[in-house]
């Protein structure tokens, strides 16, 4: 064991003596080295202490005011293209069948049945001629009658017959007689003035016009839920207007202050027909109010509807409680 110590003891010495020659050999350049280090490290430091003094100093640059830009509430528009698409008022160039005007005819002639088929080969009517006989007649069939009479057109409630080159019309017997009863009955009426319905007070009303407007961007066929509608042909074959009668929800349709079979004729002065139809449509994209003016068993009717756009704001309460004020223009 003293042995061991003492060899130990030996090797410490020898490293300590060999770290301190090196120490006084070398003591110079590591001394050197550090104040190298130290001197680095201080200049770096004197420098940020510069800097940060001379910004210190400097004067504040100008801001400039964050100019804010109002956002736009976007009006929804319509998608005109699709709402063409559906054809809902039925196809803007679509053929027109052929209209043939003619005065009844004088001969002794009684439609008692016609059948109306999209085939015309397979239309027929039931005739009565010459007293008593009774016969079924197709297109283009000659009649057994005096003359060059033939069967020309058939439709649901008269027939078009040919006589030596000129048109006659022959109507059903049951619709003939109820014509002339109701001529009898009901003298026709001299057209009075033009009535207007102005619905534009009705507050819940208009807001309901604006979310069936709403509705009617998302879905073109939801217009359907309110109103049937049928083009109206005139004697040129030009459409002069639509046929209206209550759709899925006939309660709105007699709020609106429709009823059925109006002939709806123009918007807001834009004319309802084919050409101005992708017109009627624009208009009502922005409009705020709209004026319809209605062709009413024959008498002109002009109805004005708001549409509010008071999604959040109570209703004032209606002092009038009536859904429309009717007034006669002088």
């Amino acid at each position: 064991m003293g042995s061991t110590e003492t060899r130990t003891n030996n090797t410490m010495n020898v490293v300590l003596n060999n770290f301190t020659q090196f120490v006084q050999q070398r003591g110079r350049l590591i001394a050197r080295i550090v104040a190298l280090i130290l001197g680095v490290i201080s200049l770096y430091v004197l420098a940020k202490l510069v800097w940060l003094w001379v910004d210190f100093f400097q004067p504040l640059p100008d801001i400039a005011p964050v100019k804010s830009i109002p956002t736009s509430t976007k009006q929804p528009t319509v998608n005109v293209e699709r709402i063409a698409a559906l054809h809902l008022f039925g196809e803007a160039n679509a053929p027109v069948e052929e209209q043939v005007e003619a005065e009844e005819t004088k001969l002794n002639l009684k439609l008692l049945g016609t059948y109306v088929s999209e085939d015309d080969a397979v239309s027929s009517a039931i005739i009565q001629s010459s007293g008593n006989q009774e016969n079924v007649y197709f297109i283009g069939d000659k009649l057994k009658v005096r003359g060059n009479v033939t069967l020309h057109q058939v439709e649901t409630l008269k027939v078009i017959i040919k006589n030596g080159g000129k048109y006659e019309t022959l109507t059903l017997l049951e619709q003939l007689n109820q014509q002339v009863m109701s001529t009898a009955r009901k003298p026709e009426r001299a057209k009075g003035p033009e009535r207007t319905i102005d619905k534009r007070r009705d507050a819940r009303l208009s807001r309901e016009l604006a979310e069936m407007k709403q509705k009617l961007y998302d879905n073109p066929q939801s217009m359907m839920d309110i109103a049937k509608v049928e083009r109206v042909i005139d004697d040129s074959g030009q459409v002069s207007g639509y046929k209206v009668s209550p759709g899925k929800d006939p309660r709105m349709f007699t709020r609106l202050g429709l009823r059925r079979n109006d002939v709806i004729t123009s918007v807001n002065g834009q004319p309802l027909n084919d050409q101005g139809l992708m017109g009627v449509l624009n208009e009502l994209n922005n409009a705020q109010s709209v004026e319809v003016t209605i062709e009413r068993n024959g008498q002109p009717v002009t109805l004005l509807l708001g549409i509010s756009e008071y999604s959040n704001q109570r209703p004032k309460p209606n002092l009038d409680k009536r859904e429309g004020n009717v007034r006669q223009i002088k």
